[in-house]
């Protein structure tokens, strides 16, 4: 399975269009799906663009949570497309009204609590419990109960995809281990929201995720320049960069 970071807030290769942008998506080829839009139209069809992914190629939309970062992007595409498109996302997030006026080009799909398979092995986590470890909720007034992960079923593990990750690491992991019945992380890629954390914070979830034994670990966006560094030393050859434009093989 072949997926392309197409918003960041880092550029991969220097060489390419594609730019930098406090956000993040991802593309996954396989399943036309694309992972959150960004916080811009802008960047969001620009990088799409450059890298070659067509404004109509993806089937669905999935919505991480509704901060603008991730859903920044969504009515500049919407507006762009000429054909109708699946939109994934907490139902919280549709209470909010991104889809407002987009009705007739969107099918909704919201997810409540309880997790919804949206492809054979591919998961929405719905509402991440928070009992495995703490939230990643700093400078917010609440847990961001419409913080959802993607869960894909390898055979090998799980592979998990996070936007922010205010769930926490811990608790984004183990729900995704009992809600696919996988026995070991395979990959987490995404936003593992630990800026704004304690030294001692990020060595327990560098450890924590060391300690699951994953292939790929690609932190993004709001992990933070001193917590990928930490990581990088933990997990060693487990741990990739990240950065708009560039791509993982799963």
């Amino acid at each position: 399975m072949r997926l392309t970071i197409v918003v960041d807030n880092t550029v991969y290769s220097k060489a390419s269009e594609v730019r930098a942008e406090w956000g993040f998506s991802t593309y996954i080829h396989d399943l036309k799906l694309l992972y959150d839009t960004g916080a811009s139209g802008s960047t969001l069809l620009n990088n799409m663009d450059s890298l070659g992914i067509g404004v109509d190629e993806a089937d669905t939309i999935f919505l991480s949570h509704s901060h603008s970062d991730h859903t920044g992007g969504l009515r500049t595409l919407l507006r762009a497309r000429k054909r109708k498109v699946k939109v994934v996302a907490h139902e919280l997030v549709f209470k909010r009204g991104l889809l407002h006026g987009f009705s007739g080009s969107t099918e909704a799909i919201p997810v409540g609590d309880a997790p919804i398979e949206i492809f054979d092995g591919v998961i929405a986590s719905g509402t991440i419990p928070r009992k495995w470890g703490p939230s990643h909720p700093p400078g917010f007034g609440d847990e961001i109960r419409d913080d959802m992960a993607l869960y894909i079923k390898k055979g090998e593990g799980l592979a998990a995809i996070t936007g922010c990750g205010h769930a926490g690491t811990e608790n984004i992991v183990e729900y995704g281990l009992t809600v696919t019945k996988e026995k070991r992380l395979y990959a987490i890629i995404g936003g593992l929201h630990l800026m704004d954390a304690s030294n001692k914070r990020v060595e327990e979830v560098a450890f924590y995720l060391k300690g699951k034994g994953p292939r790929l670990v690609c932190a993004t966006h709001c992990t933070g320049e001193s917590a990928i560094e930490k990581m990088k030393g933990v997990l060693g050859g487990a741990f990739t960069e990240g950065g708009a434009g560039k791509t993982l093989t799963l």
